[in-house]
C-alpha cells in the first residue's frame, strides 16, 4: 500500500494557517498586556472627605434656663434651641452628646452669652437674630471642637502620637476641617508644625504650644503625652459646623 503525499499546495495552505493563527495570537496578546499594563497605570483616587448634609438637632436634650441682665439678674429666661449643621457624620452629634464636658460647657458659653443681654434686645426682631447668631458662634467650638488625630474619648489624646488639645485650645482661631489639615511631629527633635508652616519648638513639659497654620491661624497643643519616639502625621480640625441655630422656644420670666 503506498503512502499518500501531502501536496504543494496544501502545504502551503498549511503554513499560512499557523502564521495567521500565531499573528492572530500575538495581536490578542498584546492588547491584553496593553490594558493591563493601562490598568495598573491607573492611580486610585484617593479617599475625599467633605462634609453632608445638613442635619438637624437638640442643642441640649433639656430645656434651658438663664439669667438675664433685666431687673439686676433676677429675670430668666427659658430657652429650647435646635441648630442645622453640616458633618462628615451625622452621628458625630450623637456621640457628643453622650460627653459630659460637653454638657457642662455648652451651659457654661450660654450664661456667658445671655449675662449681660436684656430681654427687650432679645424680642426685638433684629435684635433676635443677632442673638441667635451670637449663641452659634460661641457653641460651634463646643459642639464641634478641634480633634487632634484619633483620640479613644472626647478631647483627648491622639492615641497614636499622644498629642491633645492644650489649655487655650478654645481660644484658637483655627476652625479648618479634619481631613484637610495635617500636624508634622518630630518627636526626637521636639518640633511641630502644621500645613507645611514653620516648625515650632516645644519642651516634654509645654501644655499649650502655640502652632499656625499657613494662614496665619492658630491652635493650641499639649505635648506632655507625645510619645517622644513619634515622626510623623495627625489629622487635625474640626469634624462639623453649625449652620445656623433656631428657636423652639425663648420665654422670659
Amino acid at each position: 500500500m503506498s503512502e499518500e503525499t501531502t501536496k504543494p499546495d496544501e502545504q502551503v495552505e498549511g503554513k499560512s494557517n499557523k502564521k495567521s493563527a500565531m499573528l492572530v495570537g500575538g495581536i490578542v496578546g498584546l492588547v491584553g498586556l496593553a490594558c493591563a499594563t493601562a490598568f495598573m497605570a491607573i492611580p486610585k483616587q484617593a479617599e475625599r472627605h467633605v462634609f453632608t448634609g445638613p442635619y438637624v438637632a437638640r442643642l441640649l436634650a433639656d430645656e434651658f434656663a438663664t439669667n438675664l441682665k433685666d431687673n439686676d439678674h433676677s429675670r430668666f429666661l427659658q430657652l429650647t434651641l435646635n441648630f442645622t449643621y453640616m458633618a462628615y457624620e451625622e452621628a458625630y452629634y450623637t456621640a457628643r452628646m453622650t460627653d459630659p464636658l460637653y454638657i457642662a460647657e455648652i451651659k457654661d458659653v450660654m450664661n456667658r452669652v445671655t449675662f449681660n443681654k436684656e430681654s427687650s434686645a432679645i424680642f426685638d426682631p433684629i435684635g433676635a437674630a443677632a442673638f441667635m447668631e451670637e449663641i452659634r458662634e460661641a457653641v460651634d467650638p463646643v459642639v464641634f471642637p478641634v480633634v487632634v488625630g484619633e483620640p479613644d474619648d472626647g478631647l483627648g489624646a491622639d492615641s497614636e502620637s499622644g498629642l491633645a488639645p492644650g489649655r487655650s485650645f478654645r481660644e484658637g482661631t483655627f476652625r479648618g476641617a479634619f481631613f484637610d489639615h495635617l500636624l508634622t511631629v518630630n518627636g526626637p527633635e521636639m518640633t511641630v508644625s502644621m500645613d507645611g508652616a514653620e516648625p515650632v519648638s516645644f519642651a516634654a513639659s509645654d501644655m499649650d504650644v502655640p502652632v499656625y497654620d499657613s494662614e496665619g491661624r492658630v491652635f493650641f497643643l499639649d505635648v506632655t503625652r507625645l510619645d517622644p519616639d513619634f515622626v510623623g502625621d495627625v489629622q487635625v480640625g474640626v469634624k462639623g459646623q453649625i449652620r445656623r441655630v433656631l428657636r423652639e422656644k425663648l420665654l422670659a420670666q
